[in-house]
């Protein structure tokens, strides 16, 4: 492993420092949209001719790495944003190729920034990763089959060259008791740390900091199973667009869905991923000339294709699927006050990489 290519990724990705990216793509913006891009694509080709295979963290037990590679950590989240900036466009543009060459780059990135680091590039990487799926996800359906075969291998390849996060969380531990990092806290909860410029209200801001705090607090197996429940999610959504993408391959070469998921297996899929919550196989139904695949989410339950986005479905009673953050169930539309669950939904779909 090298980390000159870790390096070398994290100096191209501060060029886009200062680049304010549109959250959105349509008529009134794209030619400025498109002009942002043409600006920036320098910086995203020079991301393409690195080997993101061979990035890999320098962890350092210094009690200051964690502060100084913050910085770099940053970058690292504003260049997933930049190709699903990228993305976006083409995929406004009816350029569905490219939206499959940029998620790809993205889901190799989402290796890159978390092989060999600590949970905070754990984390990163999760946003970096529902970049790319969230890039291919709302277009899948039209992609030539050729692309969807390339887009399987590397799903495939993507899971495969993952590094897991027990192994990243004993690094992280080990880092913390041998480099002398001391955790001096800080005054998060504390009126101080409001932030008066934020698009969200102070009263907003509160009851943001009241759910983080809410967390924090839990018990230890609790938030283990958190963390354990989170890495699920992460599993079946690649695992999710992987057999969508065989399906709809096999549709195009034998004109029908497949009777099974089974059926995928060997010509389409070596072998068929499993739902990563059960162990077996995914949910699939077919009616008329369309299919649904889902996954049981946590409680292990088919709810009946009653779908929410992933904090319902942590709760028990929602099943998940790839579109299940576009769904917006009953339990979620409290308006109290002044429809703050759904405005801090948006903005942590906006941090997590899932708009």
């Amino acid at each position: 492993m090298k980390t000159s290519s870790y390096r070398a990724l994290v100096e191209t990705s501060s060029r886009l420092e200062c680049v304010k990216l549109f959250d959105e793509i349509d008529n009134a913006c794209i030619n400025d949209a498109t002009l942002l891009l043409n600006r920036i694509e320098p910086i995203l080709d020079s991301v393409r001719r690195i080997e993101l295979q061979e990035c890999y963290v320098p962890v350092k037990n210094d009690p200051d790495f964690f502060t100084y590679h913050m910085a770099d950590v940053q970058h690292l989240r504003n260049l997933s944003r930049a190709f699903r900036f990228a993305s976006n466009i083409a995929a406004f543009t009816g350029e569905y190729e490219e939206v499959a060459r940029n998620a790809t780059v993205v889901l190799n990135l989402a290796n890159a920034v978390r092989r060999g680091g600590l949970v905070v590039d754990h984390l990163v990487a999760l946003a970096v990763a529902r970049c790319g799926i969230g890039c291919l996800r709302t277009v899948r359906e039209h992609l030539p089959n050729d692309v969807r075969l390339d887009l399987i291998a590397a799903l495939i390849r993507y899971e495969s060259e993952r590094e897991s996060f027990i192994d990243i969380a004993k690094r992280d531990a080990t880092w913390e008791s041998e480099s002398g990092f001391e955790d001096k806290g800080c005054d998060f909860f504390e009126d101080n740390f409001l932030d008066p410029d934020s698009e969200l209200s102070i009263e907003d801001q509160k009851a943001l900091h009241q759910l983080i705090k809410v967390f924090a607090d839990q018990p230890e197996p609790e938030r283990q199973a958190m963390y354990h429940d989170q890495e699920l999610h992460a599993l079946a959504m690649p695992r999710l667009l992987t057999v969508d993408l065989a399906i709809r391959c096999w549709k195009d070469r034998n004109r029908c869905y497949p009777d099974s998921i089974a059926d995928l297996s060997p010509k389409t899929l070596i072998t068929v991923p499993c739902d990563p919550f059960t162990g077996r196989d995914f949910i699939y139904r077919t009616s008329g000339d369309s299919f649904m695949l889902y996954s049981t989410g946590p409680d292990k339950t088919d709810a009946d294709a009653k779908f929410g986005p992933w904090f319902a479905g942590s709760a028990s009673g929602y099943d998940l699927s790839l579109d299940s953050e576009d769904c917006w169930p009953i339990c979620c539309t409290i308006t109290a006050p002044t429809g703050f669950l759904r405005r801090l939904w948006s903005r942590l779909c906006f941090w997590r990489g899932t708009r």
